[in-house]
């Protein structure tokens, strides 16, 4: 749970096309956030309503970025584990 400039919002995956985000009562996200990863390298994209302000709209964007980055490493080591199950 996030709760910024008396928004509350809960951290959900939006979809494969739309990433992650969190989303208010309303049912729609004032922040969202989406992961790219390759074999050598992760890229990402946040987006943020306007409705925030600038120091909501940093810690939201940061906040975002670092649940995005500890889920990408939890995937990483899953299929890292799973290879070498597989491997030995």
């Amino acid at each position: 749970m996030l709760e910024l400039d008396g928004l509350i919002g809960e951290w959900r995956n939006l979809g494969r096309q739309h990433g992650f985000g969190f989303v208010g009562e309303d049912g729609d996200p004032f922040v969202t956030a989406k992961v790219r990863s390759g074999l050598l390298r992760s890229s990402g994209e946040v987006k943020i309503n306007a409705s925030l302000d600038e120091l909501a709209a940093i810690v939201a964007a940061l906040l975002a970025c670092y649940l995005l980055i500890c889920r990408n490493e939890e995937a990483a080591s899953g299929a890292a584990a799973s290879t070498t199950a597989v491997c030995s």
